[in-house]
């Protein structure tokens, strides 16, 4: 997604077929996530991916790729759809996680993967928030230590476990920003996909907004970096799947996504349990030698 509050989601920005009120996605016909175990080396990765609602399209994309440099890369990328945009709206979506991933998987610096998707996807001519647009979260691992690089724009999650876990990036709005958004959909609890995007473009519209914004929104892109180790454990993901200190310190990341996620909860707002969720939990088992297994 783009962004509307923190712990919202895909569901309220995307265009996609009309969807039936689901109270616990789990009894729909053809719920099934993608659940996998991936693994490279030393690092063990398991995969949750799954659509606002089963039958429609995730505007999610994940990457798991091996680099030149011995270093392995796995990023999620999450698109920001804006409904404004009419019939175009999703495949905008789709070109700007599909030209993040195809750089990301090209280019040995994460950093500049994210650059060069940016150039191709920003296009001055067009408005604020008419651009294809995408969150991503990308991590480098060492094959010879638990340790790495990440970066991030917008608000795609990376959190690691040292003592405990914490997530690594600041919010991506300005506190300003901040307050005004969040000010305006406690006012507007009920306001339909339209009606929120044309008020991100009148409060959010202005790079001043942002301390981090998606790739391809604006002229400036202004990712957030940084280097981690060692580590246990890292999760990266879109802000589909709600993370917490809480849900992660107490060990209870795959039951959250398992149970608590697909059911509607008190004050959730929508008539489904969530948007579309991507989660990569990484985890570091040193007894084995590097190389593809």
């Amino acid at each position: 997604m783009f962004m509307l509050s923190e712990g919202e989601d895909h569901m309220a920005m995307t265009a996609q077929p009309a969807l039936v009120a689901v109270h616990d996605m789990r009894k729909v016909p053809g719920w099934s996530p993608v659940r996998g175990e991936l693994r490279y080396g030393p690092w063990r990765i398991s995969v949750w991916a799954e659509p606002i609602h089963p039958g429609t399209s995730s505007l999610d994309h994940w990457v798991v790729s091996p680099l030149p440099n011995t270093m392995l890369r796995v990023a999620v990328m999450d698109a920001a759809v804006n409904a404004n945009n009419g019939a175009d709206a999703a495949e905008m979506g789709h070109h700007a996680v599909d030209t993040l991933a195809a750089e990301l998987r090209r280019r040995p610096s994460a950093l500049d993967g994210v650059e060069a998707a940016h150039r191709r996807l920003h296009v001055p001519s067009r408005g604020p928030f008419r651009q294809p647009m995408a969150t991503c979260a990308v991590v480098d691992l060492s094959m010879t230590s638990p340790s790495g690089r990440w970066v991030i724009s917008a608000d795609s999650e990376v959190w690691l476990r040292e003592r405990s876990w914490h997530s690594v990036a600041g919010d991506a709005l300005t506190p300003a920003a901040r307050r005004d958004w969040d000010g305006w959909l406690r006012e507007h609890p009920g306001a339909g996909d339209r009606e929120r995007w044309s008020a991100q473009e009148a409060i959010l519209g202005s790079p001043g907004a942002w301390n981090n914004p998606s790739v391809g929104a604006f002229a400036e892109l202004k990712p957030a970096s940084g280097e981690f180790g060692p580590v246990e454990e890292i999760v990266v993901s879109s802000d589909g799947a709600r993370l917490s200190p809480d849900i992660l310190n107490s060990g209870r990341l795959h039951d959250h996504l398992r149970n608590d996620l697909q059911v509607v909860s008190a004050g959730h707002g929508h008539p489904w349990p969530h948007g579309d969720v991507t989660v990569l939990h990484v985890s570091w088992d040193g007894r084995h030698d590097a190389g593809l297994m």
